[in-house]
């Protein structure tokens, strides 16, 4: 089954639908979405839009129509997630943050551009806030729609999920960036996206943020992760197997609940979804 393609239905009846929670994940290249019932400890139904939208105008328009025309997204849930996958964030420590500043912790990495608006949300594992952009169409689709909505960035949710995080570094690939975090005895020590276009360019940025961190490769642990799920001879894995010793594929553990085909299927975006809602 390619559930990447394909809409997986545990049941045809969502009511009263304020039984249920819904998770969406947000991209450039399409929108999902996860119910899950919290009585019963069930996900009740799976579905995936693509879009080929090449800028934040015409993605948004798209976005605008799917909400309007999916009939379970008209529904109001007990608590609405969505995790926006996102190229900009930064993190501040819980004790030192202080909210009328992030604009200030945001623009000391990045720029913040006219469609974008700023967000924040608490990493409570990490004891660190996470600050992040968003573009204003997007969140303002989503608000709209949904009134109670939380949105949170995808690495947030990423942490919330990876079970390695304590003792293996992380790269979270998408098709279009990725996100590399290194790990101390205290918790986050690195975090960055970077974009790419072949294999050579994740080698140029890894071994750039391990010789800014002061890391031997040779003695690097390095797990990857990505959408939609590498196999084992994937080109960047066994490029980078040529300069950092300890580097294998990751996995995020599913929960005991989502049903055993999708659990064989394993694609990280969707173990994410599920993950989230079931942990917020």
């Amino acid at each position: 089954m390619n559930v990447k393609n394909s809409v997986i239905d545990y049941t045809s009846d969502l009511s009263p639908s304020e039984k249920y929670s819904l998770s969406i994940r947000i991209s450039r290249d399409g929108l999902s979405f996860l119910v899950f019932q919290d009585s019963n400890k069930r996900i009740a139904k799976i579905k995936h839009y693509s879009t080929d939208s090449t800028d934040v105008k015409s993605y948004c328009f798209w976005l605008n129509r799917i909400l309007n025309q999916e009939d379970v997204l008209s529904l109001r849930f007990e608590k609405v997630l969505a995790i926006y996958i996102g190229f900009q964030s930064t993190f501040v420590p819980t004790p030192l943050f202080d909210k009328t500043l992030i604009n200030k912790y945001f623009n000391l990495n990045f720029s913040l551009q006219e469609h974008e608006t700023i967000l924040y949300s608490e990493l409570e594992k990490f004891d660190v806030q996470q600050i992040y952009s968003i573009p204003i169409c997007i969140k303002e689709a989503l608000e709209d729609r949904f009134s109670n909505i939380s949105i949170k960035h995808h690495s947030s949710s990423l942490l919330s999920s990876y079970k390695e995080s304590s003792t293996s570094n992380l790269a979270y690939f998408t098709s279009r960036f990725f996100t590399l975090i290194i790990f101390n005895e205290m918790g986050i020590q690195f975090q960055n996206s970077f974009k790419y276009q072949k294999a050579e360019d994740v080698l140029f940025f890894i071994l750039r943020a391990l010789n800014s961190q002061n890391y031997d490769p040779k003695a690097f642990n390095l797990k990857l992760l990505s959408e939609p799920k590498w196999d084992a001879d994937h080109s960047i894995l066994n490029l980078l197997k040529n300069y950092i010793s300890n580097i294998d594929l990751g996995k995020i553990e599913p929960p005991t609940i989502i049903p055993s085909e999708l659990q064989i299927m394993a694609q990280h975006e969707w173990l994410l979804l599920a993950n989230s809602i079931i942990c917020e």
